[in-house]
């Protein structure tokens, strides 16, 4: 019980420091729910940017109008990157 509470908050940590938020936390692109051509681009353009940050491209921007599918696409990538081991960071403009 101890160990599974330790991994627990130190998940937390991680999560908490990388700036997605709880909401967001169980984001994938198997989850992502694709309702129109726009969400199908930017799912597709998502995947591709997941791609490159494999092999060292450091940054993105994602822009566009509210309830897009922003935030969910931004943390399927980054969860998919601290599964493998990598260190992430999201922020939106209002962190700015």
């Amino acid at each position: 019980e101890i160990d599974r509470q330790n991994r627990q908050a130190r998940a937390e940590k991680i999560f908490g420091r990388a700036g997605i938020q709880r909401l967001h936390r169980g984001c994938s692109f198997a989850n992502y729910r694709v309702q129109n051509d726009g969400q199908r681009h930017a799912l597709s353009q998502a995947k591709s940017i997941a791609s490159e940050l494999d092999t060292g491209c450091t940054n993105f921007v994602f822009s566009g109008n509210p309830g897009t599918g922003k935030n969910h696409l931004a943390a399927a990538i980054g969860n998919r990157l601290m599964n493998t081991g990598r260190s992430v960071i999201v922020i939106t403009v209002a962190d700015v």
